[in-house]
């Protein structure tokens, strides 16, 4: 994969919430081909989320982290990588934001390539995993999605609250027989 070297200095001019993104190499070694967990608190998980994702921002450091996310996603076994699925396709779904910087020129090739192998990893992991719940799959399928150019549905799935607000009157929409309606 194309990706810029983790040892490239060109990192500290790239940019993610807090700053210079100098540290996000040291972050995305510490990877090392172990799952996520489940509540994102621990390290590095917590740091590369508040850096790369805060608060619905992306910068360019994302869009670097985006292939070591990916190509560390496929050391994970796939019931087990979900937690990377995640962070990637939500990069990818924030980067298409219209406030969201665009992909350097430099890293453009190798965040494509993380693109397109986000979405055979996430294809592989619904494909042999059981899905525990409705926000995982909609981690995968969202995913899915946004790898096939379609962030606001894949966003939408990527952040699914299991209980959806009505646009019009703020009210709850709530799963009813496999269709929803509006409680007003």
């Amino acid at each position: 994969m194309n990706a810029l070297s983790l040892e490239d200095p060109r990192w500290a001019s790239l940019q993610h919430a807090y700053g210079s993104a100098a540290d996000v190499p040291e972050l995305l070694k510490a990877l090392d081909g172990n799952p996520a967990p489940l509540d994102g608190k621990a390290e590095p998980w917590f740091s590369l989320w508040s850096a790369l994702c805060h608060q619905g921002d992306v910068n360019t450091a994302s869009y670097a982290a985006l292939p070591y996310l990916v190509m560390d996603a496929a050391r994970v076994p796939a019931h087990e990588r979900l937690g990377h699925l995640h962070l990637a396709a939500t990069i990818v779904a924030l980067g298409q934001a219209g406030r969201s910087p665009a992909v350097p020129g430099d890293l453009l090739d190798g965040f494509h390539v993380g693109v397109r192998r986000l979405g055979e990893l996430a294809l592989e992991a619904l494909s042999v995993t059981t899905v525990a719940s409705e926000e995982d799959l909609g981690v995968l399928l969202g995913a899915v999605a946004v790898t096939r150019g379609q962030a606001p549905l894949g966003n939408l799935l990527l952040q699914w609250p299991g209980e959806l607000e009505c646009e019009a009157c703020g009210g709850p929409v709530t799963p009813l027989s496999q269709a929803y309606t509006l409680e007003h």
